[in-house]
């Protein structure tokens, strides 16, 4: 654990307008409270816990930034970027990671992991002034680990960030340099790295490394393979209650069973990925979709009447 925890739980107090009375009152004593502010004592993951509960703000999250005094802030910003990426304004996140003082000067290097991410991520969208390639995302990895090549990296405890970062390697190797064999390897080593080192399983790395794995399959022909793995997205999805990446499964399922000749299920799944689609993005134009659909596995399902 960092240093400077004990700053961000300080600001987050303040900024609730709570005492350090009202804080630490069944959970520690207040002098405690006042060494952990102050970073003179480290939490226990107990009282971390139990802050966290009581300020509504998940403390657990701002560890990795607590390498650095300005935590608080620091932590802040990563979240304001993350939340303009999720809503596709790239321009806006460039233009962040580019003039935020903050995040041009941070010392942290998990932050300093997450704006190589973002910008690797951004290059598919808009023009950045860096070369994403294969060395570029090894690089994103060297920051901090010690490794020769992306497969070294599995000797470690990886966190999400890493987990991500993988995945943007592995995009890499399927859009721009085709090589099949070794994104079939290393989505092999990240569903087996999740699987070996989690009792439950919620980060949203894993289904996308097992879809995009039955998806290659699929490209590839393998037929059943795809078939497995699109089935162990959907029941590792359905049994976390989980929406994001199902309507795609259920896509590559329909495409693989009708290709294998079970052409009613294989209707089946494909019209819970447009039932689905439609729940999950009920503004997007769907007719090009369902006319494909209907062409190529006989579906008849009805067009909208405003395309």
């Amino acid at each position: 654990m960092g240093i400077y925890i004990g700053t961000a739980i300080s600001k987050i107090r303040k900024n609730k307008g709570m005492t350090q009375d009202q804080l630490a009152d069944g959970i520690c004593a207040v002098r405690q409270l006042f060494r952990i502010e102050h970073n003179q004592n480290s939490p226990s993951a107990f009282i971390l816990s139990e802050l966290s509960y009581r300020l509504g703000n998940e403390l657990f999250d701002y560890i990795p930034y607590s390498t650095v005094e300005e935590v608080y802030e620091l932590k802040q910003t990563i979240d304001e970027l993350m939340r303009l990426f999720n809503h596709h304004d790239h321009q806006a996140v460039y233009k962040m990671i580019k003039t935020n003082p903050i995040l041009i000067n941070t010392k942290c290097s998990h932050a300093r992991m997450e704006l190589m991410w973002l910008r690797g991520s951004l290059s598919h969208y808009i023009e950045v002034d860096v070369e994403v390639s294969e060395a570029y995302h090894l690089d994103t990895l060297r920051i901090k680990y010690d490794i020769d090549n992306a497969f070294d990296v599995f000797q470690y405890n990886l966190k999400p960030l890493d987990f991500r970062i993988l995945n943007s390697l592995v995009v890499f190797y399927l859009s721009k340099k085709n090589d099949y064999n070794l994104s079939e390897q290393l989505l092999l080593e990240c569903i087996s790295s999740f699987e070996k080192n989690h009792n439950k399983i919620t980060d949203s790395s894993y289904p996308r490394f097992i879809y995009n794995l039955s998806r290659l399959y699929l490209i590839l022909g393998k037929l059943e393979d795809s078939l497995f793995y699109s089935k162990k997205g959907i029941d590792h999805l359905l049994g976390n209650g989980t929406i994001a990446f199902l309507p795609d499964l259920y896509n590559l399922r329909g495409r693989a069973l009708y290709k294998q000749g079970y052409e009613e299920e294989g209707r089946e799944c494909l019209m819970n990925y447009v039932n689905m689609r439609k729940l999950y993005k009920p503004n997007f134009k769907y007719n090009s979709v369902i006319r494909k659909l209907n062409t190529n596995y006989e579906l008849g399902l009805d067009l909208p009447a405003i395309d």
